[in-house]
């Protein structure tokens, strides 16, 4: 069951309800004596504003029902009309301060520094290292919770109201990290995220950033509604930026850069990766980040260019090693990120192979893999020796039964087989 819709801009406003316990307090100080801030003397003069332009509203009306004449309840209305719109102001400016107020007093209460990154890897790191199930998955997520108790808000399980709420505190100057837990949920909370997160740049003339992160995860073998690939939904919204590692040291690399950047990342794990343990890599110990837009050739080759990205990337690097066995060499372009596209990446490898196969588990219609077959068929049209090849999952739902599941999605031998086309 969900909750009712809560959008970001509601989410930011509920900000201003922790006003509440500040005020109390500076009345609290004034009835002992105590001396006024200037932000308390500010928040009570608009307080008494807001009640007065209400009392004077409240007998303009009463006015308004005695009068007589169409000139007089003209003059009257506009007078309300007037007052309307400076209650309005009023209340706006008594929000903003309110909300400013607490997150400050919030911030000096602190007794320590918290440096969020370096909590969520100490804990992220062992977790990509060691992880074999399922429960390493869910235990990982109870340390981060009594790790950071303090610093987190308790939010039921709507993720109208997590998205929302991130970005209220985004827009507030936090850098939250925000989690879906699957990606197929998405389209309950895709209006806080492309209509409002991806927007506030744009529609303030880039005097408002939302440094938003959300991760999520793709589904792996777990059904129609908790296994698909909605990457292009993402790509499609100007003011999002995606990112979607293949292996453990992209991902620490990646999602600090993410948390980095001044606007929304959606960060896209894959449950596969996850919990298959050959998929283990290195994670270096030191602080580091990797640029969005930054693709990653895998594996060198002359042959023919694969393009991949997330777990995918790992069946066209087994295709690979397979065809290498009957000659043929495949350069493995990993693009890491894509919202901003490394195309030029893409196109070096590609001038040099002449031929491109791209492989994605999303379904190939309308799928990511399209827009990069355009941009390379735009690009590259007089060097390449034959049509693109699309590997991708068939336009059908997920299915739930395993061995139809196999059958769905891509793998090494489809890729492989792709290949074999485009040299045979």
């Amino acid at each position: 069951m969900h909750f009712p819709l809560i959008k970001s801009v509601q989410a930011l406003c509920l900000l201003c309800l922790l006003a509440v316990a500040p005020l109390h307090a500076a009345e609290t100080a004034t009835a002992e004596g105590a001396p006024q801030s200037d932000t308390v003397k500010t928040l009570n003069s608009l307080m008494r504003l807001q009640a007065e332009l209400k009392t004077d509203i409240t007998e303009l009306n009463r006015e308004l029902d005695a009068a007589q004449g169409a000139a007089a309840k003209r003059d009257i209305q506009a007078r309300i009309d007037k007052l309307d719109a400076d209650l309005q102001t009023t209340t706006y400016s008594l929000r903003g301060i309110a909300a400013g107020a607490d997150l400050a007093s919030l911030r000096a209460e602190e007794e320590a520094p918290f440096n969020f990154q370096e909590e969520v890897f100490s804990l992220l790191e062992p977790a990509l290292k060691e992880m074999k199930d399922m429960t390493s998955h869910v235990r990982q997520k109870s340390e981060l919770k009594e790790k950071i108790a303090h610093y987190r808000e308790k939010l039921p399980i709507a993720e109208q109201a997590i998205v929302g709420a991130a970005t209220g505190a985004a827009l507030a100057g936090l850098r939250p990290v925000a989690e879906l837990m699957f990606f197929d949920f998405l389209g309950v909370c895709l209006d806080q995220l492309a209509n409002h997160a991806a927007k506030f740049r744009y529609m303030s003339g880039g005097r408002s950033s939302v440094p938003l992160t959300l991760r999520t995860m793709e589904g792996y073998f777990a059904g129609a509604q908790h296994s698909q690939s909605l990457e292009a939904w993402l790509t499609h919204t100007p003011g999002l930026k995606v990112a979607c590692p293949s292996t453990p040291a992209d991902a620490k690399g990646l999602l600090t850069a993410c948390i980095d950047d001044d606007d929304p990342c959606v960060f896209v794990e894959n449950m596969s990766l996850l919990l298959a343990r050959t998929q283990r890599g290195p994670v270096p110990e030191a602080a580091y980040s990797i640029p969005l837009g930054q693709a990653d050739v895998k594996q060198t080759g002359s042959d023919v260019t694969v393009v991949s990205w997330g777990a995918m990337v790992h069946s066209a690097l087994e295709a690979a090693g397979k065809l290498a066995e009957d000659g043929v060499s495949v350069e493995v372009v990993d693009l890491r990120t894509l919202v901003p596209l490394d195309l030029e990446t893409i196109e070096a490898s590609v001038n040099k192979t002449k031929r491109l196969v791209i492989a994605h588990s999303a379904c190939g219609f309308g799928g990511f893999g399209a827009e990069i077959a355009a941009l390379v068929g735009e690009h590259c049209f007089g060097t390449l020796a034959k049509p693109i090849k699309r590997v991708a999952a068939p336009f059908t739902p997920v299915p739930r039964a395993d061995s139809l599941a196999y059958v769905h999605l891509p793998n090494a031998r489809s890729i492989k087989a792709a290949v074999k086309e485009l040299v045979g």
